[in-house]
């Protein structure tokens, strides 16, 4: 009989959290308050972790004045028409509460004079949309303070390789520490995983998150939703991996002066700069470029809104002061970058995924409720993807923390945690094979081309998925030098996944919808494309079917 307990460590919960971004820990936080023993596993560590300490510091947010039909209604018209529109009135009925809570746990959100949360007015914007500001150094630290306080154990630097399952239902997770390399057992009644989305190491701002959780609710049995549109699209400084919004897309000119984002985008103030980039390659595609930045004509007024004090790291304004660019008095030459992201684990409105004791939440499952239809939220709209992870993760640790004393605590079974021990490690122990570097390498020149995420055809599409194919059997003699090199073996394995997720899902949706664009059916399709596609692991193989959007019981309709 194998013991267990010299297989690793184990540490048991009644309700395993994986992630530890901002979903997560309000994820742990929440179902803690409810009595519950709670784990909160990430690769990196809590309190550092996921895309907050990267992000632009300010978050959407729905007082209680907003007309939550109106909003309803941008968002499927947004969308369009894509949209489980109950799980959007869920969402915007959510809104406010779940971050006025994170306010009062003593999250970093800029106060008024009289102590409550001051919420501005987003300059420029066609839409009015109302923020709240927040400190993006200090407030994953507050969080992750207020988790532990709260009695939440943290498991740093833990990858999350595996979910266990017991009779069809998922019972924690397996994985591995990072520093110190010995295996770990997370045997736990319900599990939410907040892994936030897939990303393939194109843009650098996400390169921890990489796809693992995907992997791990695929291989669970989970479904997914809406993964064609996980790629959404940014206009970059050349050479520069930064990007802007606002004002500055409005002002990109092609080679021969013309004023481009008017001809693409000619919604003043509009939010969705996605025609916009794709415009941006027809003009080099037709011989106009190079493209350029071009704000001589910045009024005062726009000036002073625009360019913020003191510029967050990473950011459009902080690489410009960082490389001796000046915006306001020379052209920067710019250039279009596609992005892919799957974060389309399905989920209900309680955030439960279909497999029994799997939660979801954050952009993990962002594409998956269907709240914002054929778009990407995190990624489109500035500061919904925060406020969508807050929101979520408040869903999940409600309603992880009900349905956990309904469930026995599982006790893992010896031999499976054995082989899934053997299969963690095998790269450790191949003497020849692929480094994971080399590897990922390979994956990215299939999905990085525009011509296959910004600007999609049939042809191209499918010899994309024949290369994936062609390099899954090599995932399988990938080769780790050491514990990071091990790692990056699990993220190479699930990127392979994704790829052909994405692929096929976009192969399969033959019209032009949302961040979707087949050049080959460049016309949305309500007729017949009014349908969500659904994808899962069936038989050992990806299976795809469509389901109708229920347009009829909706309140908003093409």
């Amino acid at each position: 009989m194998v013991d267990l307990n010299k297989l690793g460590a184990v540490v048991p919960a009644d309700i395993l959290v994986i992630g530890g971004g901002i979903s997560g820990v309000v994820a742990a936080i929440k179902a803690r308050q409810s009595g519950a023993s709670v784990v909160l596993a990430d690769k990196a560590t809590v309190g550092w972790a996921g895309q907050v300490p990267v992000a632009g510091g300010a978050i959407t947010i729905l007082p209680p004045d907003e007309d939550l039909d109106e909003f309803v209604k941008y968002v499927v018209k947004e969308g369009d028409y894509l949209n489980d529109q109950n799980w959007t009135y869920h969402m915007a009925t959510c809104w406010f509460d779940s971050i006025k809570e994170i306010f009062d746990w003593g999250a970093p959100i800029k106060k008024q004079s009289d102590g409550r949360m001051e919420i501005i007015w987003r300059p420029f914007s066609s839409r009015k949309t109302r923020f709240v500001m927040f400190d993006t150094h200090k407030m994953m630290p507050i969080l992750r303070s207020r988790a532990r306080s709260a009695g939440v154990k943290l498991l740093n630097k833990t990858e999350v390789t595996r979910l266990l399952t017991t009779g069809g239902s998922v019972a924690g997770a397996a994985g591995f520490n990072i520093v110190s390399g010995e295996f770990v057992v997370m045997p736990a009644r319900v599990t939410i995983l907040a892994t936030a989305g897939g990303y393939f190491k194109i843009h650098r701002l996400w390169q921890a998150s990489c796809g693992e959780g995907v992997a791990m609710a695929y291989h669970a049995g989970a479904e997914f939703s809406g993964t064609e549109f996980g790629t959404y699209d940014l206009p970059c400084i050349k050479d520069y991996d930064s990007f802007a919004r606002n004002i500055v897309v409005r002002n990109f000119h092609n080679n021969t002066g013309e004023n481009i984002s008017d001809r693409y985008m000619p919604e003043a103030g509009g939010e969705n700069w996605l025609p916009l980039v794709r415009g941006m390659v027809t003009e080099l595609r037709e011989g106009r470029g190079p493209l350029w930045l071009d704000l001589s004509r910045a009024t005062p007024e726009m000036k002073s809104v625009v360019r913020p004090a003191n510029p967050t790291k990473h950011s459009f304004w902080h690489i410009c002061d960082v490389v001796g660019l000046d915006p306001f008095g020379q052209r920067i030459e710019v250039m279009p970058k596609g992005n892919i992201n799957v974060s389309s684990i399905k989920v209900d409105r309680d955030c439960r995924t279909t497999v029994p004791g799997l939660w979801s939440c954050g952009e993990a499952c962002g594409q998956g409720s269907r709240w914002c239809g054929a778009t990407h939220s995190a990624g489109q709209y500035p500061g919904w993807g925060i406020a969508q992870a807050i929101i979520t993760g408040r869903l999940a640790g409600e309603s992880a923390a009900r349905s956990a004393p309904d469930v026995r605590q599982p006790t893992p079974d010896p031999v499976e945690i054995e082989r899934l021990r053997g299969e963690t490690f095998a790269p450790l122990y191949l003497q020849a094979g692929t480094l994971p570097d080399d590897y990922i390498y390979q994956v990215q020149e299939i999905v990085m081309p525009l011509k296959n995420t910004l600007v999609r055809q049939k042809d191209r599409l499918e010899d994309a998925l024949t290369a994936v194919k062609g390099l899954q059997p090599q995932a399988a003699s990938l080769r780790a030098r050491d514990m990071h090199d091990l790692v990056k073996c699990h993220e190479a394995q699930s990127m392979t996944l994704m790829a052909e997720m994405v692929f096929r899902s976009a192969v399969m949706r033959t019209e032009s919808r949302g961040t979707h664009f087949r050049e080959d059916f460049p016309k949305r399709d309500d007729k017949n494309w009014l349908k969500w596609i659904t994808l899962k692991k069936e038989k050992g193989q990806m299976s795809l079917r469509t389901e109708p959007v229920p347009i009829d019981r909706y309140r908003f309709r093409p």
